[in-house]
């Protein structure tokens, strides 16, 4: 009896062939999650590698990369805004603790990939803002995401197969 005074039925372990299941779902997770990590390699080093943009390449969604001269018009806790050559451009970033309103005006230099602000470095200060949705970035995140389910499955799976051993 428990506390409560109920009697509580005792729960019959997996069967071999459910513990696999288990890892098997814990090892497609895992594979799906490199996959993407794999994926967003690829993409970074398409954009790091990628042939300079001509003018008329710029603002289009062309895959060609080039850094231009702009000007600073705000920085929030989650966005800058650039003007680049009479274009205005946003790009979220990756959250800062707080505003930055007294460096508008700045000159910035701003590299742009595929018609789109990816990286802006102030002149005069030492802040560089990356775009929130560069690939390195889900690299890195898909990867562990994948290495745990991989690790994690393989480890449940052991200690479950000890523990029936023991059992026996």
């Amino acid at each position: 009896m428990t506390d409560d005074g109920l009697m509580r039925a005792r729960k019959k372990p997996l069967s071999i062939r459910g513990l696999f299941a288990v890892m098997a779902l814990a090892w497609l997770a895992g594979g799906i999650f490199l996959l993407a990590a794999w994926r967003s390699g690829v993409e970074d080093r398409r954009m790091s590698t990628a042939p300079q943009c001509a003018q008329s390449q710029v603002f289009t969604p062309e895959k060609c990369r080039i850094e231009l001269d702009g000007t600073l018009i705000s920085l929030t806790i989650s966005q800058t805004q650039v003007d680049v050559g009479g274009h205005h451009l946003i790009m979220d970033t990756v959250p800062f603790k707080h505003d930055y309103p007294e460096l508008a005006g700045s000159p910035v230099r701003v590299t742009m990939y595929r018609g789109r602000p990816i990286h802006i470095d102030i002149e005069g200060q030492r802040l560089k803002i990356d775009a929130r949705d560069l690939p390195d970035e889900d690299r890195s995140k898909f990867g562990y995401l994948g290495l745990f389910f991989v690790i994690a499955g393989s480890v449940n799976f052991a200690v479950a197969l000890l523990g029936r051993r023991n059992r026996a």
